[in-house]
């Protein structure tokens, strides 16, 4: 169950923590903009990368679609085309037997269409360390501004070996019973800028789970410019959801047009090695 201002409780280490501002644009709001979105990771595939088009700020439309497009992955000189789903329009699809992303190794990720060309910034991503455990302890009494209630729960903490490389970054995707928590305001995105080289424990503590509750966490490895991106797109989530006047900055990713470095791209395609963890909530452990 989400608790979203649950008081009382401290992170166990820092959250969202950088010293660099975010980095946006500010555009007419009646400007429409190409939006891709995709991550590759070293899981089984397919991934996914989605093609779509902005609306005007408040539109009731649903953005479309760009289908029709030549979308692939290169590394070491060898391309690993994306074939669009049939069922879905603007959502192109890795071949699993063919592709599967490699720690370590080099990617970028180009589309093709009508007459022009993006790119993203080519990147690699290092390996995931584990997840050492997940544990959890009952919290009574939590005040609940959103309800102005009180209520009682069990909050689950991850430990993690930190590798002993600096500017580790991470991103941790929590489901519960099966349901992700994947909302841009459900970001939880962690540095080792104060822990590096140790083990650390995060609380989630925006989350309170109950008895028999099933909680798995994924644990992403993403890179500087990755964490910037998430922290700012989470920033404005969680303002749009105080605000619904104000259009938001657009957030400029790792993607421009080849030979043109002012047009502007919307998205990220983005990298990572995942290792995950899952704790079943039992009475009084």
């Amino acid at each position: 169950m989400r608790k979203s201002a649950l008081l009382f409780v401290a992170l166990t280490s820092f959250l969202l923590q950088s010293c660099e501002d975010p980095i946006s644009i500010d555009l007419p709001s009646d400007s429409t903009y190409l939006v891709v979105e995709g991550w590759i990771t070293d899981q089984p595939g397919p991934y996914r990368v989605r093609l779509s088009q902005t609306l005007p700020f408040a539109s009731p439309e649903t953005n479309p679609k760009i289908s029709n497009a030549k979308v692939y992955i290169t590394s070491k000189g060898v391309n690993y085309f994306l074939a669009e789903n049939p069922e879905i329009p603007g959502e192109y699809l890795t071949d699993s037997a063919e592709f599967v992303g490699t720690p370590g190794v080099n990617y970028k990720l180009v589309i093709e269409w009508e007459d022009k060309i993006i790119i993203s910034t080519e990147n690699s991503f290092k390996a995931a360390p584990p997840i050492d455990t997940l544990t959890y302890s009952f919290v009574p009494n939590i005040f609940v501004p959103e309800t102005l209630s009180f209520t009682s729960g069990y909050l689950v903490t991850g430990f993690v070996s930190d590798p002993a490389t600096e500017n580790d970054y991470y991103r941790w995707k929590v489901s519960e019973n099966g349901i992700s928590y994947d909302r841009a305001e459900d970001l939880i995105l962690i540095t080792d800028r104060f822990f590096n080289g140790k083990k650390f424990g995060f609380e989630l503590s925006n989350l309170l789970f109950q008895v028999d509750d099933t909680v798995s966490v994924s644990q992403y490895t993403i890179d500087a410019a990755a964490f910037e991106y998430l922290k700012n797109i989470n920033t404005q989530a969680i303002g749009l959801g105080k605000s619904t006047s104000t259009p938001p900055s657009l957030v400029r990713g790792n993607l421009k047009y080849l030979n043109d470095d002012e047009g502007v791209i919307l998205g990220y395609f983005g990298m990572s090695s995942v290792s995950s963890a899952q704790v079943v909530i039992k009475k009084n452990q």
